[in-house]
């Protein structure tokens, strides 16, 4: 069956050795059909036959329609070869035109029927002067060429023309010779015409000798006239078989009892009955891709003279039927379970007796399906960075691939990588891909993706001032994706333990709590730092100055007790009134006097705020005393201070006061008892006792 779309159109006159063919070639086109008579119009051998042919091959299989004919039709395809002529034109159409070779005709001798050169009107002319006859030049011989039948000879057996020989009377023995190409086996049928001329009698007779390149006879026959006079004897023929490329015709002028008779030649031809053919290739083995494992094959059509041989060849080496292959010697060659070892360049060489020829090569080699060497890695970055997934498959290309993610197929995701660029974090998902091409597919791993938005901090800690064991609160807020789940307070450079949220909190804030405080916050996938906070203790008085009693002469001091960071400063006042170079926490009074008597107060300052003690009373008294279980006192004052005790039985009367002594202290505090009262008596008088600076 012709390929569907293919139409021929036909034009053929052509002789295929003795045998005449019709030949009509079905084909369709849509619900058309067509027809194309191709006509095989032959006569016996011998007679001229045209050989042309016009064959018109249109539609889009035209290619193979021309390919299929020569190869069904082997002897059409053995014309293309032996005539040599073959005009191919491909324009939407193909047209093969096949014109005769170079001798125009089946007759491999050429001028055979002698018309050449022309020799109208004359009658005759040396025939030393033909085209492509050598003749010879024996003394005591003729040989002429004759135009007509004039005189007692008869009329050429073919056209106008023929050869005379022994002419006049002379002797026999001239000869004709031509050389023509043959074929190395090829099997070839000569044929001439003898006649007699003259009225005289004898055996006219030629004999026809074939010689190979070498000299040597291959065949000969002689051939006589009719004995009738004045007739041509039938046609004489020889068959014979050549073992050269060139044969040598000689015809020799045999003639007896000539007398007045004349041997006449004509129509000589040589048709080859079988022109042997050494192989050719109509169509070629083709290359062959297959997976590892599976069937593969390899064909070849060739022509040629039977029997052909085939012996197919891997890598230049024959092979032989046996484990994969079979057909090694025969036009289709099979594989079974294909290995690596099979790959490589196929040929085959096809022989016969006549030659040999050899294919194209043809390679074998496997296909794969999809293989991924490297799979995609899972990807963590940040909003805005830019980044790919990516893999490398390896497998017959093309190769054609589908990122996915949790949503199915990724629209325009069609290539070994996929870009993010800008990341977003609606991008976090679980990709994989799939990789395809016409043999399988195979599917990559799972590469999670998860972008995230980096920690920012929205409200940053703020310094803090506090009172020395206040409360001190800092706290911050953050944002990020995901959110900020990771706090941790650090005071100059150290992590607090356990200060994990957002909020730090100082129940008793201490010198011990002072410093620089900040706070690495983080998501799990990126951390910041807050800015510092400072905490900073504001003065305190910790022990307060609440006033004193203190002893004239003796030595005093009053202070306080301050609390707080950074430097702290002092300033006494005394009664409102500052005192210069007080700006210590004490103040000390050597000898206190009654004038220091008074109201102080402090005030307590830092970089980081004040605080004052309010006034509080200091007194200045003349003299301490102390009494006990016996009469008398004891006195605290200043060493070498003199002081008066006076007693008194009545307080109410002046008159009942008695100064008792004038006592120098040589101690700070010394004891004094009244000797002149018998404490032991039960009826002494009750007494009361006190003393004064003397003056």
């Amino acid at each position: 069956m012709w390929p569907a779309g293919a139409k021929i159109i036909s034009q053929l006159n052509l002789q295929l050795g003795i045998r005449s063919v019709n030949f009509i070639v079905n084909f369709g086109l849509g619900r058309r059909a067509h027809k194309a008579l191709l006509n095989f119009k032959g006569r016996k051998a011998g007679e001229e036959t045209v050989k042309t042919l016009f064959l018109l091959v249109v539609g889009p299989y035209a290619n193979s329609v021309i390919k299929a004919i020569c190869m069904f039709w082997p002897r059409l395809f053995e014309l293309c070869q032996r005539n040599r002529v073959v005009q191919m034109v491909i324009l939407g159409a193909i047209a093969i035109t096949i014109v005769p070779a170079a001798h125009g005709q089946t007759n491999l001798i050429l001028n055979g029927s002698f018309e050449q050169p022309d020799i109208s009107p004359a009658y005759e002319s040396s025939a030393q002067s033909m085209p492509n006859w050598n003749a010879s030049d024996i003394p005591g011989t003729s040989i002429v060429l004759w135009r007509g039948g004039g005189g007692a000879n008869p009329g050429p057996e073919d056209g106008n023309q023929d050869i005379v020989f022994n002419a006049g009377g002379t002797a026999a023995g001239a000869y004709l010779e031509q050389t023509f190409s043959t074929d190395i086996g090829g099997r070839y049928e000569l044929s001439f015409y003898v006649g007699h001329g003259g009225n005289g009698g004898g055996d006219m007779a030629v004999e026809a000798e074939l010689f190979d390149s070498s000299s040597n006879v291959i065949a000969s026959i002689i051939g006589h006239d009719d004995d009738n006079g004045n007739n041509w004897a039938p046609q004489i023929t020889l068959s014979f078989t050549t073992d050269s490329t060139t044969t040598r015709l000689r015809l020799t002028d045999v003639s007896t009892g000539i007398d007045a008779s004349d041997c006449i030649l004509d129509n000589v031809a040589v048709i080859p009955l079988f022109v042997p053919m050494s192989p050719a290739i109509v169509s070629q083995p083709t290359n062959v891709m297959v997976l590892e494992g599976s069937a593969a094959g390899f064909a070849v059509t060739a022509t040629g003279t039977d029997p052909l041989n085939y012996q197919w060849l891997l890598n230049g080496v024959p092979l032989s039927n046996g484990g994969e292959f079979s057909g090694s010697s025969t036009t289709n060659l099979l594989l079974t379970d294909t290995t690596t070892n099979d790959v490589g360049e196929y040929t085959v060489i096809i022989t016969n007796a006549y030659g040999s020829v050899t294919s194209l090569v043809a390679t074998l080699s496997f296909v794969f399906p999809p293989s991924i060497c490297s799979q995609p890695l899972p990807q963590t970055n940040e909003v805005g960075a830019s980044f790919t997934l990516g893999l490398l498959a390896s497998g017959t290309t093309p190769l054609a691939y589908q990122w996915q993610n949790s949503s199915g197929p990724i629209l325009g995701a069609t290539n070994a990588t996929l870009a993010f660029s800008p990341a977003q974090t609606n991008n976090s998902d679980n990709y994989f891909v799939v990789v395809t091409n016409a043999y399988g597919s195979v599917t990559s791993s799972v590469a999670p993706v998860f972008v995230y938005q980096p920690v920012e901090v929205l409200t940053q800690p703020s310094n803090l001032v506090v009172p020395a064991y206040a409360p001190a609160t800092f706290s911050v807020t953050a944002s990020g994706f995901p959110d900020p789940t990771s706090f941790q307070w650090i005071l100059n450079g150290t992590n607090l333990a356990g200060a994990t949220s957002s909020t730090l909190t100082i129940a008793n804030a201490g010198l011990v709590n002072a410093g620089s405080y900040q706070v690495l916050i983080g998501n799990g996938y990126s951390e910041i730092s807050s800015d510092f906070a400072s905490l900073n203790i504001a003065p305190t008085i910790l022990l307060p100055f609440t006033g004193s009693t203190n002893i004239f002469g003796r030595d005093a001091t009053i202070s306080v007790l301050a609390y707080g960071s950074g430097a702290l400063t002092y300033q006494w006042y005394f009664n409102g009134v500052a005192i210069g170079g007080a700006t210590l926490p004490i103040i000390v009074f050597p000898s206190i006097q009654f004038t220091n008597a008074g109201f102080y107060s402090l005030v307590v300052n830092s970089p980081y705020g004040a605080v004052t003690n309010v006034p509080a009373q200091l007194t200045v008294i003349q003299v301490g005393y102390s009494f006990g279980f016996y009469p008398g006192l004891t006195l605290s004052g200043a060493v070498e201070q003199s002081y008066i005790i006076f007693r008194s039985n009545n307080l109410a009367d002046t008159n009942a006061t008695v100064t008792m002594t004038n006592l120098t202290l040589t101690s700070t505090n010394e004891l004094w008892v009244d000797t002149s009262v018998d404490a032991s008596s039960p009826i002494n008088s009750q007494f009361f006792y006190w003393a004064v600076l003397a003056q």
